[in-house]
């Protein structure tokens, strides 16, 4: 399924939005206020996110908000499953900028990071930085420096020292660019 085109020329919403929106959403009721907030985007592009899960039966709407289908809930538990958390960070390892962080359960092949960059700037972040779980700790593949060494164990005491975390900074939507990158590497698919 290929769903950014859905969304007409200026592709506001993109598929990571849905899988962003599907790991926020809980069987409570959730405005589009407040999914907006969340996803960083206005509330057009919510309610264009939200005709889109609806039509999948992913989410229930009514005039008080949205609350997962049984369908929607199964797929966010699975979403769940492979994201491990997620977040806002700041720091050296963002260069100060207020970025976006998310840990993924699944490790990656240090070979790939440079082309996951890329595409984590090119779905707008300014800069990504990918660290990989090896021998309970986390290592930042291209990065060197005490700064970034110190910044490393602060980031060990908050994340299991397991798996990818993506850290997205700076640039128009670092969110999104993470989302991005977590639906590729987790595989995330309708």
């Amino acid at each position: 399924m290929h769903y950014e085109n859905k969304f007409g020329p200026r592709k506001k919403s993109c598929i990571s939005d849905v899988f962003h929106a599907l790991y926020f959403l809980r069987p409570r009721r959730t405005s589009r206020e407040a999914l907006a907030r969340e996803l960083g985007v206005n509330t057009g592009s919510v309610r264009s996110i939200v005709q889109f899960l609806k039509k999948e039966k992913l989410v229930k709407t009514s005039k008080g908000g949205m609350v997962l289908a049984p369908k929607g809930n199964k797929m966010a538990e699975a979403i769940r499953q492979k994201i491990l958390g997620a977040g806002k960070i700041n720091g050296a390892i963002t260069s100060r900028k207020a970025g976006y962080c998310l840990q993924l359960k699944k490790k990656i092949d240090t070979r790939k990071i440079i082309q996951l960059r890329d595409a984590g700037i090119m779905k707008g972040a300014g800069g990504i930085t990918i660290l990989v779980a090896k021998r309970n700790k986390f290592h930042a593949p291209y990065l060197n420096g005490k700064e970034y060494a110190n910044e490393l164990v602060k980031l060990s005491k908050i994340f299991d020292a397991a798996g990818t975390v993506i850290i997205a900074f700076g640039g128009e939507n670092p969110r999104r660019a993470a989302w991005h990158l977590a639906a590729v590497i987790a595989k995330l698919a309708f």
